[in-house]
């Protein structure tokens, strides 16, 4: 059976190998893991989704990409009622990112990083 770690790296080196990933990204979104961001309910047979989302975001982020529609207000607000928790999962995340690396995530990305976490607990709370 392949273990977090292994995933994580197996992840890692995939998109270390695509060009169009800028320097550092990687190693970012591998800090936020290995911090513990992510809690117990990411997993190594969940991680994927959120891994490659967050290196998306940061590259978007980096080159400056504007273009993505964030969610509705009544879209956030549906998701903070089933998993308040993912708001402060998501502040923490941004502080962190702001503090050791000078990113500033938009909203728009916020709003889709609490959907994926609030998709990660809702998962674990219920298929334990």
């Amino acid at each position: 059976m392949v273990t977090f770690d292994e995933q994580l790296q197996a992840r890692s080196a995939l998109f270390r190998k695509n060009a169009s990933i800028p320097d550092g990204i990687v190693d970012i979104v591998e800090q936020l893991f290995h911090r513990g961001y992510f809690g117990t309910y990411c997993t190594d047979k969940n991680m994927g989704f959120l891994f490659s989302h967050l290196v998306a975001a940061l590259t978007r982020n980096n080159e400056g990409d504007n273009s993505l529609e964030g969610l509705s207000q009544s879209q956030v607000d549906e998701i903070l009622e089933k998993e308040p928790t993912v708001e402060k999962d998501v502040e923490d995340i941004t502080k962190f990112l702001f503090e050791e690396h000078d990113i500033s995530l938009p909203n728009e990305e916020k709003g889709y990083l609490m959907l994926h976490l609030a998709a990660l607990k809702h998962k674990e709370r219920n298929n334990p």
